[in-house]
């Protein structure tokens, strides 16, 4: 049995219909349009992301007698609920020889109006212009900051 091949000749040349064109003209056109509309209304202004204040959050305060509480930020102490003393919010901050200390902080406002901290205080220690690594009150070596992993608190819903 042999293969007989079969010859097809196109006789008339298939052309693209004059729409499809005017659809593909139509599609870029509108996207130019839309990307000139774009340009025209996109602000050059560098967007300045939004944070909070100190004074917008609650902060865990610390008087010298070591009553801890939780009050909103402010820029000066505020009086110990319990005792009546001065107290400032506190961070938590870790010696490599002694362990944990707590922090006290002070603060002022800045030239835009946000409060900075200017010193710190590790507990038995003395004040000090503020740095990112507060020293030890023991052997005055740089601390730093105990961080707090919210997931390490969290219960596991199936234990109880």
């Amino acid at each position: 049995m042999s293969r007989q091949r079969r010859t097809v000749r196109i006789v008339e040349k298939r052309t693209i219909p004059r729409a499809a064109y005017v659809s593909l003209a139509a599609a870029a056109a509108s996207a130019a349009l839309l990307f000139a509309l774009w340009r025209a209304l996109k602000s050059d202004d560098l967007e300045i992301p939004l944070a909070r204040s100190i004074e917008d959050v609650q902060l865990e305060w610390r008087c010298e007698d070591g009553h801890i509480f939780t009050a909103p930020g402010a820029a000066t102490p505020i009086p110990c609920p319990t005792c009546g003393k001065d107290a400032y919010p506190i961070a938590q901050f870790q010696c490599p020889v002694h362990g944990q200390f707590d922090v006290f902080f002070r603060f002022e406002k800045g030239p835009d109006g946000r409060l900075v901290p200017t010193e710190v205080k590790a507990v038995g220690g003395k004040w000090e212009p503020f740095t990112e690594h507060p020293r030890c009150p023991k052997c005055h070596r740089p601390m730093i900051r105990e961080s707090v992993d919210p997931l390490a608190t969290k219960q596991d819903p199936g234990s109880g």
